[in-house]
């Protein structure tokens, strides 16, 4: 969710929105507070590409974050037998044909 949150308001400033929509002002401040302080991590001359760049990076960073909690929480919560049920379930299907 904070991924789709950064990349939205990449896509406002990319877009040229104006900042003092209601929106706008909303998904900015979201932003700004869940961008892993990559806000001044590269620095180019146009605002858009800046944006693009280190939001970019924040938006990746929080995927991975999600895909490491989701494999922890799913090794931890899930019974040792339905762990790897996921990749297993394809494996089976092909071997019983």
């Amino acid at each position: 969710m904070f991924a789709t949150v950064l990349l939205v308001h990449v896509f406002l400033v990319v877009a040229g929105t104006s900042m003092s929509h209601g929106f706008a002002a909303l998904v900015t401040n979201w932003a700004s507070g869940i961008n892993l302080g990559s806000s001044g991590l590269f620095t180019p001359d146009n605002e858009a590409l800046a944006a693009l760049l280190n939001e970019g990076v924040a938006a990746v960073l929080w995927l991975v974050i999600g895909a490491l909690l989701t494999n922890l929480i799913s090794r931890i919560a899930l019974p040792l037998d339905q762990r790897r049920d996921w990749y297993r379930r394809h494996r089976q299907a092909v071997t019983r044909r």
